[in-house]
């Protein structure tokens, strides 16, 4: 798995942090030493990653997630929520998450 972090400034001079990362359907290798250890860790794995740097990234792309609701359920309790999201990939699911307070003055997006 690999990510991105991007930091950009919006039209009102506001930093923002941005991550995108293909997750891969947050599947662990078949190299890994617990195949069904990893597979039970990968979500907060994944989250713990994620939210490492801080500041915490106002922005999360999240590609070929496993399922619909994985962002929402890996981050909500973080203080995210989906904006939308999309079953357009080829493999898995594609979610955007702001933080709440952005997401509060923003209005949700279709990908489709």
């Amino acid at each position: 798995m690999a990510s991105a972090a991007i930091t950009s400034t919006s039209c009102y001079s506001t930093p923002l942090t941005i991550v995108s990362w293909n997750i891969a359907e947050a599947a662990p290798s078949f190299a890994a030493p617990s195949f069904s250890r990893r597979a039970k860790e990968a979500p907060r794995l994944i989250r713990e990653c994620i939210l490492r740097n801080q500041p915490p990234p106002d922005i999360i792309a999240l590609q070929e997630s496993p399922f619909p609701s994985f962002g929402t359920d890996v981050f909500e309790e973080q203080g995210y929520v989906s904006v939308g999201g999309t079953t357009l990939s080829h493999c898995g699911y594609v979610d955007l998450m702001l933080k709440k307070q952005l997401a509060e003055q923003s209005r949700p997006i279709l990908l489709d």
